[in-house]
């Protein structure tokens, strides 16, 4: 089949607000203008094989199934033929507690892999861990905690992406950007993540 033959796939990333292109600087609109979010320049660059859906909050943990099933069944819907469901959460599970637990991550991500098992073929789902927040040699001890359970965590969804065999990439290995937030992508980290994740996505 050739290239212009290809039939066009649903390309759904569902995550928080390195998702949305939240921009801790810009303190009227907080949020990069489209044309530098990663989520657009991937649209552009991959428009010929998929049509994007961009599905980012700021926030946003991953979720539990029991108050989440609504939601996420109107992504599996858009991706439900030969689509792909890629899930970019696990920071804000990270952040949100006082004491940085990886493990708790890992658990609700099995959980939300195990739903989407009932619905998608396991290539269909990609799991992507997001780029570590804070940092290792921080005076900080919660941002210290925060980086090295960041770390834990993202082994953790290598391993469940190896178990139940969907695709995988650890975001740590891209060298993002952040803003001075220690969370945050800066403009340089969308540009980063983008070039990233269309090479990823070319060769799924």
């Amino acid at each position: 089949m050739n290239r212009e033959d290809r039939p066009i796939r649903n390309l759904v990333f569902y995550g928080d607000s390195n998702t949305y292109g939240y921009d801790p600087a810009d303190f009227y609109e907080n949020r990069y203008p489209a044309c530098r979010r990663w989520t657009t320049i991937v649209s552009e660059a991959l428009q010929d094989s998929f049509r994007v859906f961009e599905e980012g909050m700021n926030g946003r943990t991953i979720p539990d199934i029991t108050r989440s099933r609504g939601y996420l069944a109107r992504l599996i819907e858009k991706v439900k033929d030969d689509g792909i469901l890629c899930t970019i959460l696990g920071t804000n599970d990270i952040l949100a507690v006082m004491h940085p637990d990886a493990s708790t991550a890992v658990r609700k991500m099995e959980q939300y892999i195990h739903f989407l098992l009932q619905y998608l073929r396991p290539e269909q789902i990609l799991i992507i861990a997001p780029p570590p927040s804070g940092k290792e040699d921080s005076a900080d001890p919660f941002w210290r905690a925060a980086f090295s359970e960041s770390l834990k965590m993202n082994r953790g969804f290598r391993l469940l992406a190896a178990e139940y065999g969907a695709h995988f990439a650890d975001a740590a290995e891209w060298d993002i950007s952040l803003s001075y937030d220690l969370v945050h992508f800066s403009e340089a980290g969308h540009q980063i993540f983008a070039r990233e994740m269309i090479s990823l996505i070319r060769t799924l």
